[in-house]
């Protein structure tokens, strides 16, 4: 195509004026330029059916089922939509029960009462049954990736929007939204927690997703009525430091004990007025006690994170406009790849491996002739890493990285 264009510029030179040779050029520029797009849009589109195909086939049976299975456990749920949104746009509401510490058979009765405990105007409710009998029985290891495929399956079988994923929980289901809130903040458009004690979380990570904590004033218990209202002083306190971060509010009902007689029904609209944003500019992360190797586009090896420590982070890219990334962003969050960000054809990838230490308001600037990435003053590439997370994503990155440009 080069050779085409040199022959045409040149005779355009030799025949024409300056202006039309400028027309000419503007016009090879365009044609260029779209053929390109042409050709990444059909990379794209093979990249997710290709997806598509693979992960429905791992899912399919389990969706089916209404059992989700990860690493010997098994997380039965029950759904029902409401509404009429057109696929690819519904909203996924996941709604925890209670219960705890008790026998299968009081599990299993909460597990009934959550099914029925709110509605959504719109949306696939989805109320999951936990895989324990334990007061922790939402926030163990292993839950992250049970709701992670969870989420995914709804995406693909159901037509949800992955960034109208919302969490809420009542009692023991509200301590694990505590908890399973700030763990996985990345995948969450909001969540409310109702009549959960927080025990002694972190609410950093929570700084990009909207957060609602309802407590009855008469709810005693374990001084449920006088956590719930301290750590919202705690996010207070994070929001008036950090002004465009920490949307949230907190909730006590006047006379209410633990049962609030669905007051905090309210939750679910207020909730629904928020939508993800994947590609948040400012993140900030705090490991938990289950560790994670990505939180939105950081990314950390295992052996190296640590509990408690925490990242935060400002992120400015050479390239701007990110609208630009939209449908591979898209088809990344579809392949379980939540946490990068390829662009097509220049760079092709943004990966930040963070170090695990502290680091505040850095530059991360991408170069798009080496395929590197700047962080923290240090230049590395960042081919090995994406290569590293695909094989651990599962997705086949041989698929992938031969449309890489490094």
């Amino acid at each position: 195509m080069f050779a085409l264009e040199l022959n045409i510029v040149f005779f355009s030179y030799k025949s024409k004026d300056m202006k039309q040779l400028l027309t000419t050029l503007l016009f090879l520029l365009t044609l260029h330029v779209y053929s390109q797009q042409k050709v990444e849009t059909m990379q794209m589109d093979s990249l997710i059916s290709l997806w598509h195909t693979e992960r429905a086939e791992e899912l399919k049976g389990e969706w089916e089922n209404q059992a989700m299975v990860y690493g010997g456990n098994t997380m039965k749920f029950w759904h029902k939509y409401y509404g009429d949104a057109p696929r690819g746009t519904r909203s996924m509401w996941i709604s925890m029960h209670g219960g705890g510490n008790a026998p299968a058979e009081l599990n299993n009765q909460q597990w009934e009462n959550q099914k029925l405990l709110y509605k959504p105007t719109e949306g696939l409710y989805v109320a999951p049954r936990a895989p324990w009998n334990d007061w922790d029985m939402w926030f163990k290891p292993g839950m992250d990736e049970l709701l992670h495929r969870l989420i995914t399956a709804a995406v693909l079988f159901e037509g949800v929007d992955p960034n109208k994923v919302y969490l809420m929980g009542y009692s023991a289901g509200g301590d694990g939204v505590w908890r399973m809130g700030p763990r996985m903040a990345d995948s969450w458009a909001a969540a409310s927690m109702m009549a959960g004690h927080p025990g002694d979380v972190s609410l950093l990570s929570l700084r990009n997703t909207p957060f609602m904590m309802w407590v009855g004033e008469l709810d005693t218990a374990y001084e449920r009525n006088k956590k719930v209202p301290e750590w919202g002083k705690k996010l207070d306190q994070l929001q008036s430091e950090d002004s465009e971060g920490y949307v949230h509010e907190t909730h006590v009902v006047k006379g209410k004990p633990h049962w609030m007689n669905l007051e905090d029904a309210a939750a679910v609209p207020w909730m629904a007025k928020f939508t993800r944003n994947p590609l948040p500019q400012r993140v900030v992360w705090q490991q938990g006690d289950v560790m994670h190797n990505y939180f939105y586009w950081l990314g950390v090896n295992k052996d190296e994170a640590e509990e408690g420590v925490f990242t935060k982070v400002i992120w400015k890219s050479m390239y701007g406009n990110r609208a630009n990334w939209k449908p591979l962003l898209n088809m990344l969050r579809l392949i379980g790849i939540k946490r990068e960000d390829l662009k097509p054809k220049t760079l092709n990838s943004l990966f930040v491996h963070s170090t695990g230490k502290k680091i505040d308001s850095n530059v991360i600037k991408v170069h798009k002739a080496t395929a590197l990435i700047e962080f923290n003053g240090k230049k590395q590439s960042i081919h090995k890493h994406l290569c590293d997370f695909l094989e651990k994503s599962g997705f086949p990155s041989d698929k992938l990285i031969h449309n890489l440009d490094e």
